[in-house]
């Protein structure tokens, strides 16, 4: 079983993915040099890759170990998932939207597994770890995350209620899969919508 202190050093690493695609971003669009970005994004999800072969496959204790939820033991870790939906939607949608919809997905999902550490009214009694603290407060931080980078505060409205229904609601399906594939694609149904 998890404890807190373990449960907050699995968000640090979830976190911790900004920082390669914060390098992606760097070399699309500052540098831009695509190629070289998507060199660099591939070269992570192989090495997600082979760190799944080692711990699955070879059945290897390998660093972060430790961290691995009891329903990952024999599946692949979370990450991995937000890495390939955050290559689906880099590829797919523009780069504003592809940055909101991963930062979303990590800095979102942080903020609502702290509201469901240390919440204190539960949504669903029994069900998962969800808390109205953490609702609103994932609400918030989705709303100050797409408002910063769409400019529209009835589009931010929407996406950050459809984010939070998902992060709370979706159990079965890692929402690190989900989340940014389907704000990614409303996001842009709706700035198409306006423009």
């Amino acid at each position: 079983m998890i404890n807190k202190k373990q449960i907050l050093l699995r968000k640090m690493l979830h976190i911790g993915l900004m920082v390669p695609f914060s390098i992606y971003w760097y070399l699309r669009f500052i540098v831009v040099n695509e190629i070289y970005a998507n060199y660099f994004i591939v070269t992570v999800l192989i090495l997600f890759l082979v760190y799944e072969y080692i711990r699955l496959d070879l059945n290897k204790k390998i660093i972060f170990h430790t961290f691995v939820k009891e329903k990952e033991k024999s599946t692949p870790v979370d990450g991995l998932n937000l890495v390939l939906s955050g290559i689906l939607v880099s590829l797919l949608f523009e780069p504003r939207i592809s940055i909101l919809a991963i930062l979303i997905a990590i800095i979102g999902d942080a903020v609502a597994t702290l509201g469901g550490l240390y919440g204190k009214h539960k949504v669903f009694e029994g069900k998962n770890k969800t808390t109205y603290e953490g609702i609103v407060l994932t609400f918030l931080v989705n709303l100050f995350l797409s408002t910063i980078i769409l400019k529209y505060i009835w589009i931010s409205v929407i996406i950050s209620i459809i984010a939070v229904i998902i992060e709370s609601m979706v159990q079965k399906i890692d929402d690190n899969l989900v989340i940014p594939i389907v704000i990614a694609y409303i996001s842009h149904i709706l700035i198409n919508i306006i423009n």
